[in-house]
């Protein structure tokens, strides 16, 4: 089931999407298309890892493409860089 095509009532079918949930979704997908689960995560609140993984073991597909952990992105891990130090004078 693709996301991006399914109606409030294949998306309710589902477990883990409750009525308020599928309207988050709904909501978000009006205003775009979601481009990866990624996408779909950073839009609609309480789509989470595993809640992702669920789904997609479900069959529910974001762009075609089933979940996997490999497509988060970095911008959502904890980056180590270093401090910035005033140089000396």
């Amino acid at each position: 089931m693709e996301i991006n095509q399914a109606s409030r009532a294949e998306l309710e079918s589902l477990s883990g999407l409750g009525p308020a949930l599928v309207e988050r979704i709904l909501l978000a997908r009006s205003q775009a298309p979601f481009k990866d689960w990624d996408d779909l995560r950073r839009r609609v609140r309480g789509i989470g890892e595993p809640s992702a993984q669920k789904l997609s073991t479900q069959g529910l597909r974001v762009a075609g493409l089933a979940y996997t952990k490999a497509e988060v992105s970095l911008s959502n891990e904890a980056v180590d860089t270093p401090a910035q130090t005033p140089p000396s004078r």
